[in-house]
């Protein structure tokens, strides 16, 4: 069997996901599987009622994603000790980085009319400080 390995990223919307990928491409293309943390439940025996059969069509369809051969008992362990391993990783994973955007600094001026006719003028400048989005 070809090695997988899991690495941990963020999705678009900032939910941490494990990937399982192959080293080597593989003759029908490296498709990655990925767990997502909302889902990391599901492959936990205590809290799954349907943990071995969740487990079995799960692995049966991550052999055929990552194309190493036929999906015999030794290769689903294979692939449910790679998920067993990274499971507690992947249920600790902080939340995404936040990122740091520097505001440009400008300056401003403007003019306001009160009743009577009397105008007010202000003006000020603000300067570059940090900004967590």
């Amino acid at each position: 069997m070809a090695e997988v390995f899991r690495s941990f990223h963020y999705d678009e919307n900032g939910e941490p996901y494990m990937r399982l990928e192959t080293v080597r491409q593989r003759t029908m293309g490296n498709y990655p599987v990925a767990i997502r943390h909302i889902d990391a439940w599901q492959f936990a025996e205590n809290k799954n009622p349907q943990w071995r059969l969740f487990m079995y069509h799960f692995c049966e369809k991550a052999i055929t994603l990552l194309d190493l051969g036929e999906a015999t008992t030794w290769r689903m362990g294979k692939i449910a000790d790679v998920i067993a391993e990274g499971l507690d990783k992947l249920v600790k994973m902080p939340p995404p980085p936040t990122k740091v955007v520097p505001a440009k600094g400008f300056e401003y001026h403007s003019e306001l009319t009160v009743d009577g006719g009397t105008t007010v003028r202000a003006s000020g400048e603000f300067t570059d400080e940090i900004i967590e989005v």
